[in-house]
């Protein structure tokens, strides 16, 4: 058994886990595909029986094609949140467990490679999957139909990001907001990180409902308010470092075969 950490062995082992897992990731990418494929049709079709011309959502409704975006982009929040919650979910089978456990890594390499697994892996699937789904609604409509729209992933970048840029290098109180929001969006996604190793069962219900309370504890207590920006920039930095140190350490206490701690 390894001694110190290898970037070597811990690229090997995220090989082995993305081809153990290529026939789900394969199911999952073709129903992100479809999911986005289909919901993008059935916006147009209700805009449709609205009286409002499908073109309509791109050219003269902004606000219609903004909420098809949003859809996306919240969909794809959701998608990250739930691969985060699936960190440890191989742990919950005891021939998956012991698998793992003998798998010739250390600790270390076996954490950061499944780390890399649920995050980029995960965002890159969810993101091409979305891109893919898009492209495939603009391009039927276009040929079936005659549509000239935009993509709605072109238009958003257009439309939204392209002005959001020119107010970051100009506003520093956007700047700070996006920041905020960045940093809190990833404190959301290792606290998931940290209930997939807490809860054994249920996993994703209990993080939910923790994170809620966890929330309206922090907004009832003043944590997050514009008058203490920096001190909330230290309180969430803090508690991401930490669920992410609690979770490795989780991990390692699970890498014993038959292990009952915390098997909620």
């Amino acid at each position: 058994m390894y001694k110190s950490f290898k970037f070597n062995n811990m690229w090997r082992t995220f090989q082995w886990m993305l081809f153990s897992n290529k026939r789900q990731l394969i199911t999952y990418f073709i129903g992100i595909i479809i999911a986005t494929f289909v919901g993008g049709e059935l916006l147009v079709l209700d805009l449709n029986h609205s009286n409002i011309a499908a073109r309509d959502i791109y050219f003269h409704e902004n606000y219609n094609a903004a909420s098809l975006y949003l859809v996306y982009l919240f969909a794809y929040g959701l998608w990250m949140l739930y691969g985060a919650n699936q960190m440890f979910d191989f742990m919950k089978s005891k021939q998956s467990a012991i698998t793992y456990l003998m798998h010739p890594a250390t600790v270390a390499e076996k954490y950061v490679a499944r780390l890399v697994y649920v995050s980029l892996l995960w965002a890159m699937i969810g993101g091409v999957g979305l891109l893919v789904g898009d492209f495939l609604r603009w391009i039927i409509n276009v040929v079936t139909l005659g549509s000239h729209t935009q993509m709605a992933i072109v238009y958003f970048w257009e439309q939204i990001l392209k002005p959001l840029a020119l107010e970051l290098c100009g506003d520093s109180s956007v700047r700070v907001g996006i920041s905020l929001v960045s940093i809190i969006c990833v404190w959301m996604y290792t606290f998931y990180i940290l209930g997939s190793a807490v809860f054994r069962r249920y996993c994703l219900l209990l993080t939910t409902a923790t994170l809620v309370f966890v929330m309206v504890c922090l907004i009832n207590g003043d944590i997050i308010s514009e008058g203490r920006v920096a001190l909330t920039y230290v309180i969430f930095i803090a508690l991401s470092i930490a669920n992410i140190v609690g979770s490795y350490m989780i991990f390692k206490r699970m890498q014993v075969i038959n292990n009952k701690w915390l098997n909620i």
